[in-house]
């Protein structure tokens, strides 16, 4: 079974992604996915809640365009990413009264270290992959930092429990 792993580390833009056919993902490697992804996600925002709730702050969680729409051989990462949405409404709702904003970015095709060539699998159909692509040149991550920059600030503020697609 071939499969890769990349990895992306910044912050609450934790995350590595697998693709992988559907039939031959291990419950190991899903489960791997989903922690990095989802489990983490969630202990940052929990740690982070209590200085939050007493700033009036903002939480700027990265989803993607996977958890909105189906990504070929990605099960694993749009599932965690899914949830990763969920959890940004769930906390947009529970705390938005006492004044912490919660938001996501679902980036689509930004050019990362988790973006890079040949992270698909063997015998994939690179014509799946194509429908995904919105635009056709990946971005640089600066046009997510630009949208995570505004959410967080006064700029954002009556904005809660939203994902703005930066695709």
């Amino acid at each position: 079974t071939q499969s890769i792993i990349h990895q992306q580390l910044s912050g609450n833009i934790a995350g590595i992604i697998l693709l992988q056919h559907f039939d031959k993902i291990t419950v190991e490697q899903f489960r791997r996915v989903l922690e990095v992804n989802l489990v983490g996600t969630f202990m940052l925002c929990q740690a982070a809640l209590p200085h939050l709730l007493a700033t009036r702050g903002a939480i700027v969680n990265t989803s993607s365009t996977s958890a909105l729409a189906g990504l070929p051989y990605g099960s694993a990462y749009g599932t965690s990413k899914g949830g990763v949405s969920a959890l940004t409404r769930t906390l947009a709702v529970e705390f938005g009264k006492r004044g912490l904003r919660c938001n996501a970015v679902n980036p689509g095709s930004i050019q990362t270290a988790m973006s890079g060539e040949g992270i698909v699998p063997e015998g994939a159909d690179m014509r799946l992959m194509a429908r995904t692509m919105s635009i056709s040149k990946p971005q640089g991550p600066e046009v997510v930092a630009a949208v995570i920059a505004m959410l967080a600030s006064d700029d954002g503020i009556h904005i809660n429990g939203e994902e703005i697609r930066v695709d």
